[in-house]
């Protein structure tokens, strides 16, 4: 954990490098050690969604960053070891896995590049785990959450996190729904947006419910979807006591009116 928080807090800026995108590739492995030479700049990318539904989140991301390099600039000085500390931030597109891909090789030909902070989404990480564990660069996401991204990932263990998981996310759902000091509820719908983190969360709350002996009805809409009137039409004629959706908004808010 000190290593982690090391690398989260240090390798920031806001000296954000514009990218280039004529750079050439790197020979990058796990085995390849990373040089940076004399004079130039220790990197950190950053992952996150600077584009989309979930901009506002990606943005709160990035700006993280350049806050807790600029606080451990002013306790530790502008440098490490010789070098000066740069973001480059890329847009991942939180659950558009094709996108988060694409950063993520773009964050690869960043010369001096050290580590990732991200992905912003369960989805994302998925899709770049293996691309940043083949390259040797260690990735660090804060809200990544589906349940086993860390123990399931492949490669040799680049992933590592600092976001609690789903299947804790899911016991607290549970406790909320099934408490009589909370809403005591017999009954429950769950809506996922049938994403990785969605339809995770889903379903580890669904176990915890079931085994709270409440009555659970699972549906699902996609990730994009704007008309929700025959899913409210559905869950109203059902009644439930309580209703959850995991997944993001627009289609939060949109599903809630």
């Amino acid at each position: 954990m000190a290593v982690i928080l090391f690398l989260a807090v240090a390798a920031c800026s806001s000296d954000e490098i514009p990218v280039d995108f004529a750079l050439e590739d790197i020979d990058r492995s796990p085995e390849t050690p990373i040089v940076i030479p004399l004079g130039e700049p220790l990197v950190i990318g950053v992952s996150s969604a600077l584009t989309g539904p979930a901009v506002p989140r990606g943005q709160e991301y990035r700006d993280a960053v350049v806050m807790a390099v600029e606080q451990w600039k002013t306790l530790n000085g502008p440098m490490i070891g010789g070098h000066q500390i740069m973001v480059v931030s890329e847009d991942d597109g939180c659950t558009g896995s094709d996108v988060t891909r694409l950063a993520a090789e773009r964050l690869l030909k960043q010369p001096g590049l050290v580590g990732v902070l991200g992905p912003q989404c369960s989805a994302g990480a998925v899709r770049t785990e293996m691309i940043y564990a083949d390259a040797g660069i260690v990735m660090i996401s804060g809200s990544a959450t589906s349940t086993n991204l860390a123990e399931d990932q492949q490669g040799d263990g680049f992933f590592f996190r600092t976001a609690y998981r789903n299947d804790s996310q899911g016991v607290l759902v549970g406790v909320y729904f099934s408490d009589p000091e909370c809403l005591g509820a017999s009954s429950a719908y769950i809506v996922h947006d049938n994403e990785t983190y969605g339809t995770d969360l889903a379903l580890k709350a669904e176990s915890f419910l079931v085994v709270a002996d409440l009555q659970v009805t699972v549906t699902s809409v996609d990730r994009g979807t704007v008309d929700f009137s025959d899913l409210a039409s559905e869950i109203a004629q059902a009644n439930p006591d309580a209703m959850f959706f995991a997944g993001f908004n627009p289609e939060a808010i949109l599903l809630l009116r």
